[in-house]
Parts: C-alpha cells; structure tokens; sequence
C-alpha cells in the first residue's frame, strides 16, 4: 500500500511538471520575432510608430531591434548613464553588443523614448517619448507592441 501512494505521488509529480513545461513554452515570447508598435506620441503618424526588425542581442541578453523605415533602434539599457535605472529606449545611435551599460556609449540618458521596465521583451505600456516631428514635447504615450509572426509556405 505504502509503495502504490509514493508511486501515485510521483505519477502527480510528473503531470504537473509537465503542465508546468508546457504553460511555459505556450506562454513564450520569441525573442527573435520582428515586433509593430503603434500608439507612439499617442497619434499614428508617430516616429516610431511601424515595424521593428530583430537584430540580434546585447550583452545582457535581450534582443535589439532596427526601425524598418526611420533611422532608430529599440534596445534596453542595464543603465544609459552608466547608473541610471535600467529601461528600454528608442534611440538613434545603436546599441553596443558587448557594454554592460550606456549601451549608446555617450556617458548620457540622450534618447528619443523610454520605458521603465526590465523584462526581457519591450512591452506596451506608458512611454515617455520626445514627439517634435508631430509638434509636441515629451508626452507619455500609451504604446501597443506586438510580435509580427511570419509565415512561409513552400509550393
């Protein structure tokens, strides 16, 4: 009796590990999937506003991205000033792969949008973005990204 409870015991062990696993990899985000953004300086005529395109990866891991259309990047900064808190930005200059920090390597927090959070995806939120091109300052902005999913098909 003693053994047919441990043996049940284990059976549960690995069901619910293996639900776990699987809630896991159906929950994932594919790093390397290009991303649409939309919602920035809360008009669609936005800067940086359209498609991103995965490049690679920075040192801490997280992916960066190049604006399809507009000469930016999306990446997250550890610390743009070399001790600020760590955000995800849009900028001009791309990211060093190899710092640690100040990824843009000017010394500065010189961006053109920022998001103060450190998962390792941008997320939507509120964006603090500078939005001269549509005749504003800086504004928070309530920005949607997304993951563009590709498919291809052979015939």
């Amino acid at each position: 009796m003693m053994q047919a409870i441990g043996s049940r015991a284990r059976q549960s062990m690995r069901v619910f590990l293996l639900l776990s696993l699987s809630a896991l990899i159906v929950g994932a985000e594919d790093v390397s999937a290009n991303l649409q953004v939309s919602g920035d300086c809360n008009d669609e005529s936005g800067p940086h506003n359209g498609l991103w395109l995965y490049m690679g990866q920075t040192a801490s891991g997280r992916p960066y991205y190049k604006h399809s259309e507009q000469p930016y990047y999306m990446y997250y900064d550890p610390a743009c000033d070399g001790q600020a808190e760590g955000r995800w930005v849009m900028d001009s200059e791309a990211p060093s792969v190899t710092a640690e920090a100040d990824l843009d390597e000017d010394t500065h927090c010189f961006y053109h949008s920022r998001y103060l959070d450190s998962s390792m995806m941008p997320s939507s939120g509120v964006w603090r973005s500078y939005c001269a091109e549509v005749g504003l300052g800086w504004v928070d902005s309530n920005v949607v990204i997304t993951q563009v999913v590709t498919t291809t098909t052979t015939t």
